[in-house]
């Protein structure tokens, strides 16, 4: 799309190019995601072809990461109507995305709408979003709540504890191992009772 590494110098003015030098200053993966969408949109505009690679490394920004912003940068209108979006850190997704949501589910309400800065707790103290708007994920697990209805349906997750990311995190160091040939396989039970 661009030769990338001067896009956003000082010497460049475009719109949004302020917002993009801002947001690198914080993250590096948001202002990449941005700028990548920024120069997409313009591409299009022109009439011209995105290249391949450009999309995919959109695709994997959007997917799995975990930001360090300390401000929501994911717009609605970079997600696909049917996505389900799991938020696993405190700031990556407008209010705009939480909005609209088909489904709310959260960890724990009470931590979301007192953790400082939080958008939730954004929300909830200007009277956008209450307790009856969302389910807790443990309700999904209980069969208290149901999950996706419909294919269409936007459905959005947020999580405060850490035993999300304790998951993510063994889920990779267990692929690894398995690739190395490293670690010993256990029996813990005889017959699974969930399988």
């Amino acid at each position: 799309i661009n030769d990338g590494a001067d896009y956003m110098e000082p010497n460049r003015e475009f719109p949004g190019v302020e917002k993009l030098r801002k947001l690198a200053k914080t993250d590096l993966d948001a202002a990449l995601l941005l700028g990548l969408d920024m120069a997409v949109t313009h591409v299009r505009r022109q009439g011209a072809i995105v290249g391949q690679h450009s999309l995919d490394a959109m695709a994997f920004l959007t997917q799995g990461k975990e930001t360090t912003s300390r401000k929501e940068f994911i717009p609605k209108d970079w997600l696909k109507k049917n996505a389900t979006i799991i938020q696993m850190e405190a700031h990556s997704f407008e209010k705009d995305v939480i909005c609209s949501a088909d489904h709310i589910f959260l960890d724990s309400w009470d931590q979301m709408i007192h953790l400082p800065g939080h958008v939730f707790q954004i929300m909830h103290d200007d009277g956008d979003i209450s307790r009856e708007q969302i389910m807790h994920v443990h309700d999904l697990a209980t069969g208290a709540a149901k999950g996706r209805e419909n294919d269409d349906e936007f459905v959005f997750c947020g999580s405060y504890g850490m035993g999300c990311l304790d998951l993510t995190i063994a889920d990779k160091l267990y692929h690894n191992a398995l690739e190395m040939g490293l670690g010993t396989k256990l029996v813990q039970w005889d017959n699974p009772l969930w399988i």
